[in-house]
């Protein structure tokens, strides 16, 4: 709360509006979950690196403990105590490395 002199020049707290949009806006920011992706690389016959994404993760915010991953063709879903668990099963799924890579929502095409 401000405070501004009164008329008599003593200090006394004074009302400020209350956004509630704005409230609303940093309650989703700071609650909005953080989408991942676990990309298997490998090389080609021809020695060139190649990769594709193999699955979509989600990390929620109120860390929870479980990380929802989704293969990318729809076949299998996962709930995961953490993000890097998302990378030793399909390290394993795919036999072959694993990378995972957080999506920037700031970025523009």
């Amino acid at each position: 709360m401000d405070t501004v002199p009164s008329p008599e020049g003593e200090a006394g707290p004074v009302e400020t509006a209350f956004d509630f949009q704005a409230e609303l806006r940093g309650l989703v920011q700071d609650t909005a979950p953080r989408a991942f992706a676990v990309v298997s690389r490998w090389e080609t016959e021809d020695g060139e690196p190649d990769a594709c994404v193999a699955a979509w993760g989600m990390h929620c915010a109120d860390d929870d403990g479980e990380q929802h991953v989704i293969c990318v063709n729809g076949t299998s879903t996962y709930r995961l105590g953490s993000p890097d668990r998302a990378v030793a099963l399909f390290t394993r799924l795919t036999g072959g490395p694993v990378e995972l890579h957080w999506l920037d929502v700031t970025a523009t095409a």
